[in-house]
């Protein structure tokens, strides 16, 4: 009898946890039709502001998002849309991959419900009250945050990423990549992270442990300062500054080969290459102008 009954009370959690799995799938799917404005469901809106957050975050240190210049970007985009395009393209920027989009049922209110969508960067909170039979809500409460930090992120800043990818869309940029493999063999850990490369000969070795985004960031953002701030001369041509960047600069390399990267990985090494790649050409070009 007691085995009877401890089966009969799982048999009822199972059901009952598929029963509110149904709901919240059938609340989340109702709130996805709804409309945000005359032209997009609510789905498609919050996948487009998903995509221009995370443009936003990929690339808010090569291009401006500030208010001010909101009236300039619109005008450029409207009146000179070729030439925003070469100076879109000339920057090079990081493009989101919206992989891994995900909804859900994040806690309830008084009067109804938050939902929270999210990409591999971004966090979307959407509040709805519930009115009978009915659900509503106003975009306008919608907010976005920086999922690293949790850090609210300016909607005004998200609208002006909108702009630049309209051109993005429209003239099918793509990033550059390298087109010569800069390295002649690699060997992986169980894991997937890098063991070894192979580059002009010599072997690079790693441990197999994850990359320290952290301590890494701050490494670079100091060689980016300090490079900011020297005084290049023919006696002082900064050469110390290129045995800094060797460390930070390999590190990146082998987590770009690592098999198994998550989207926000891939993402974060990319915008620490480009910012130590960009410190490495200004100081090529100021050495070569003090010979």
């Amino acid at each position: 009898m007691k085995k009877f009954l401890n089966s009969l009370i799982l048999v009822l959690i199972i059901l009952l946890t598929g029963c509110n799995e149904a709901k919240a799938t059938d609340y989340i799917n109702t709130v996805k039709n709804m409309n945000a404005n005359e032209d997009e469901k609510m789905d498609v809106f919050i996948n487009r502001l998903l995509r221009q957050s995370e443009f936003y975050l990929l690339n808010k240190e090569t291009f401006t998002f500030e208010e001010h210049d909101m009236q300039r970007v619109i005008l450029s985009y409207q009146v000179a849309p070729d030439e925003m395009f070469k100076q879109v393209k000339e920057a090079n920027p990081l493009l989101p991959e919206m992989k891994n989009i995900e909804w859900k049922i994040e806690g309830k209110t008084k009067k109804g419900k938050v939902l929270a969508a999210s990409s591999d960067l971004v966090l979307v909170k959407i509040p709805t009250e519930d009115d009978g039979d009915y659900v509503i809500l106003n975009p306008k409460d919608i907010q976005v945050y920086d999922k690293e930090n949790n850090t609210k992120i300016n909607i005004d800043k998200v609208d002006l990423a909108m702009f630049y990818l309209a051109i993005i869309d429209k003239y099918g940029y793509k990033p550059k990549v390298e087109e010569k493999q800069w390295y002649s063999g690699v060997e992986y850990y169980p894991s997937g992270r890098t063991k070894k490369f192979v580059v002009a000969g010599d072997d690079i070795n790693f441990e197999d442990k994850p990359l320290d985004f952290d301590k890494l960031s701050k490494e670079i953002d100091f060689i980016v300062t300090t490079l900011n701030k020297y005084k290049f001369t023919k006696e002082n041509k900064g050469g110390h500054f290129g045995f800094l960047m060797i460390g930070p600069k390999f590190e990146l390399k082998s987590a770009s080969l690592s098999k198994n990267l998550a989207a926000s990985e891939r993402n974060k090494i990319n915008d620490l290459s480009t910012k130590l790649n960009k410190a490495e050409t200004k100081l090529k070009k100021a050495m070569q102008a003090n010979k």
